[in-house]
């Protein structure tokens, strides 16, 4: 690597316009940045007259931003700290010779790696005559974003790949337009260019400019904070999916592979964002809560009664203020990650929490439906149709038995039934087995009198009603169910640097129980009464948004759908508990959205990385390329087994319902 000191005491070119006075505090600065990038060591430096540089390895790419001096610019600079190599500076007369020095080391430097180097300068275009709102679409707007180069033939593949993904980027009611405009010179206007002649004097070097409408402000520079956070996500992706066509098409292969143009580490503020949002997550169990503690009880006086008389339901005490909580919730300063990526996942999660603490401290009261609303959402049209498929299909006028609670008449099957120490003991050998595999799968087995189902999971916790009683084929489905998923998918979370892989990604349980129901099908034991039981669900909560009272949803179920009183009961109280929930159309939705997914031939493993839903899967593989996530820790013991292959391959093109009736035999 050449000595600055000594290019500053060469002569000067004949058109050079920096000066050892103009450039010299960047010199040691640019020093010590090229002697860390030359052995691939992250960089982070401050900048004189204020600025940053960032740069988490050795990329053939730099983000650039320089403050206009003439306006506020509000909101701009944070449009380049999504990546993982940025440069914002000030835009100062007597600061940019240094500035233009040090991206000339940074790209000397990175052509001496990849051979080739990448400038994307950023700035947006003055608001000059805007529309009354820059956001409604009017006839012939200009251009959201124009895409400068000096060479129309240069770069092709990067500049198709980020007009494409730039031009879906939404803006207001419409979809943002993209140019392409050629300039001697990419540079913002009033500002000198920093990589001037770039290509010629150094081959392989290339500047590209991107000027950007400002549609996340208003005229008086006034941000729209929603507005900000959603365009400098997708901008984001759409400058690292332009940097991966740019290192795809000039970059050796070699080198490539290892390259992920998005941050790979996690700073402070996004370890404290995510630590905060999992503590704040872990100070209740919403499903817990929001679960009656008589249910036992309640089901023995509701029978006494002949089914005439509606059954009273207690809760547990909340081990919090909402107030305080909420509190805390809203002190996370989310606002201050540059990840946006990151960022879009914890504001996800944080909204998400604040209407789970809203609906606790609303419990027992009308408003507990609103929000569980919010959380769960009504049953779709389609998902409707399908439950009431599924219960036509599954053999109606039968009174099948229950698959989670006592027999109402002891036959020889029910004889066969285990209770709370088989079952229990056979939950510590499931988790014994997981654990050979994986020394982290640490879980536990608690009896609880005060759950409703006869098994379900806390966290790390698998609790066990005293009164459970299940077949051995149930069993086994539930183990799949509970420790192979619920526990499995904590667990791979647990190893993950991201809190919220455990904690929940928002609107996760939707694919937990899908992937949970879908495991007991891949393990034979989506039974007919099991099948019967998920859609009855749909429909007890379909009666109580139609403003059925407890014990109209009883009678559907027990009368209409032919469940037994027991199951009808159990059904009936999750759908009115706290004062109405959505919660248990999850199930079947969630499994109808994950065989769509499997029917498009996507693989089954990323899902079980930890407990995420279906719509972060992008994100998450985009965090898995940055080396912030890693692959699952460990996979359903399932998953080995050829004939489970076999049914997988089998979801190729299929529907959740013509799998569900192949299940029903």
């Amino acid at each position: 690597m050449p000595d600055p000191a000594e290019e500053l005491n060469s002569p000067p070119a004949a058109d050079a316009t920096e000066t050892e006075a103009d450039v010299s505090p960047f010199v040691k600065l640019a020093r010590q940045v090229c002697e860390r990038l030359a052995v691939n060591k992250r960089v982070r430096r401050s900048l004189p007259g204020g600025g940053r540089l960032r740069m988490d390895c050795q990329l053939p790419f730099l983000c650039i931003y320089r403050q206009p001096t003439d306006r506020e610019d509000a909101g701009t600079a944070d449009l380049v700290t999504t990546q993982a190599a940025y440069l914002f500076a000030s835009g100062e007369p007597e600061h940019q010779a240094g500035i233009a020095y040090l991206v000339r080391k940074i790209s000397e430097e990175m052509q001496e790696h990849f051979g080739v180097f990448l400038a994307l300068e950023i700035w947006t275009t003055p608001l000059t005559d805007p529309p009354a709102d820059p956001l409604i679409p009017v006839d012939n707007p200009r251009p959201t974003f124009q895409i400068v180069s000096a060479d129309a033939s240069a770069l092709p593949t990067m500049v198709e790949e980020f007009s494409r993904r730039l031009s879906a980027i939404p803006v207001g009611y419409a979809t943002a337009s993209t140019a392409r405009i050629l300039e001697p010179q990419p540079t913002p206007p009033g500002l000198p260019p920093l990589m001037e002649d770039c290509s010629a004097a150094h081959p392989g070097c290339f500047s590209v400019g991107l000027a950007v409408e400002p549609v996340f402000r208003d005229a008086t520079d006034q941000l729209y904070p929603r507005v900000m956070r959603s365009f400098r996500h997708r901008l984001g992706r759409a400058i690292q999916r332009a940097a991966n066509a740019f290192a795809g098409a000039e970059v050796d292969e070699q080198k490539r592979t290892k390259l992920s143009f998005g941050p790979s580490s996690l700073v402070r503020a996004a370890e404290t964002a995510d630590r905060q949002l999992r503590q704040v997550s872990e100070s209740f169990d919403f499903l817990l809560q929001a679960t009656p503690v008589n249910a036992d009880e309640a089901w023995q006086a509701f029978r006494d009664s002949g089914f005439r008389d509606a059954p009273r339901f207690y809760y547990r005490p909340l081990p919090y203020d909402p107030v305080l909580l909420k509190r805390r919730l809203f002190a996370i300063e989310i606002e201050r990650l540059e990840d946006a990526t990151l960022a879009q996942l914890f504001w996800e999660k944080q909204n998400e929490l604040d209407r789970q603490i809203t609906a606790l401290g609303d419990i027992e009261t009308p408003n507990f439906l609103y929000s569980n609303l919010q959380l769960y959402g009504r049953p779709s049209p389609e998902l409707l149709s399908l439950a009431e498929q599924l219960l036509e299909w599954s053999q109606r006028g039968n009174r099948l038995p229950p698959d989670d609670a006592p027999p109402e008449h002891l036959t020889a099957a029910a004889a066969e039934c285990v209770g709370v120490e088989e079952t229990a003991e056979a939950a510590r050998q499931e988790i014994a087995h997981y654990r050979s595999l994986c020394p982290g799968f640490k879980a536990r087995v608690e009896v609880n009198d005060q759950i409703a189902s006869g098994i379900m999971v806390s966290r790390n916790r698998l609790l066990i009603s005293r009164s459970v009683r299940l077949s051995p084929q149930r069993l086994q489905a539930l183990l799949h169910h509970e420790i192979g998923v619920h526990i499995l998918t904590y667990v791979n979370g647990r190893s993950q640097r991201i809190q919220q892989m455990y904690a929940g990604l928002a609107g996760y349980e939707a694919l937990q129980e899908g992937l949970a129901v879908f495991v007991e099908y891949l393990t034979g034991g989506l039974t007919p009464g099991r099948v019967r039981m998920l859609s009855a669900r749909v429909m007890a909560a379909q009666s109580m948004l139609q403003g059925d009272g407890f014990l109209a949803t009883f009678a559907l179920l027990h009368e209409e759908y032919h469940l037994t009183p027991r199951a009808s009961f159990t059904t009936a109280l999750r759908a009115h508990r706290g004062g109405g929930s959505t919660k248990d159309i999850i199930y079947l939705r969630g499994l109808r959205e994950l065989i769509g997914h499997l029917s498009e031939g996507r693989e089954i493993e990323p899902l079980f990385v930890g407990k995420i839903a279906l719509s972060h899967l992008s994100a998450v593989q985009e965090l898995r390329r940055r080396a912030i996530l890693e692959p699952p820790a460990v996979l359903p013991r399932c998953l080995t087994d050829a004939r489970v292959r076999t049914l997988l391959e089998e979801c190729h093109g299929t529907t959740a319902a013509e799998l569900l009736h192949q299940a029903l035999g």
